[in-house]
């Protein structure tokens, strides 16, 4: 269950897209979900190779949602807000884990296009994000 995480944490993500854009018209959607109800595994999928790596392999996906939720939860201006976030990627990704072709610059393109997808731009390097979702049992 490494690789697997609560869906409900996903909303880390919805809440620094607030902070990222505070006068958006619409605001960010949230899964509001019991945790028991459902997993998420993010995984890097090059379009090219067809190589599949669980992106938890080469990135501490729990401290980097951990340092989301204290960095959203400190109420900083936005270009303060994507400085902290850039470092967090920085301190939290592997290079030596990482599939060969896929750096820091990489990984740091391919989350701004999970941030920004309503916007026209679009990712378009040779991997891709893609999260697998399961779903639980409650008790």
């Amino acid at each position: 269950m490494r690789d697997w995480f609560p869906v409900s944490a996903y909303g880390v993500f919805g809440h620094l897209c607030d902070v990222l854009h505070p006068n958006a018209k619409v605001g960010s959607l949230f899964n509001d979900i019991h945790p028991d109800h459902g997993l998420f595994s993010p995984i890097l999928v090059n379009a090219h190779t067809r190589e599949m790596i669980p992106v938890a392999r080469f990135f501490d996906v729990e401290q980097f949602l951990r340092d989301l939720a204290e960095t959203t939860d400190q109420g900083r201006r936005p270009a303060i807000t994507k400085a902290m976030v850039s470092l967090s990627v920085l301190r939290n990704f592997d290079p030596d884990k990482s599939p060969s072709d896929f750096g820091f610059s990489q990984l740091r393109e391919l989350l701004q296009d999970c941030f920004y997808r309503l916007r026209a731009a679009a990712w378009t390097g040779p991997s891709g994000l893609i999260r697998i979702r399961g779903r639980g049992n409650s008790l």
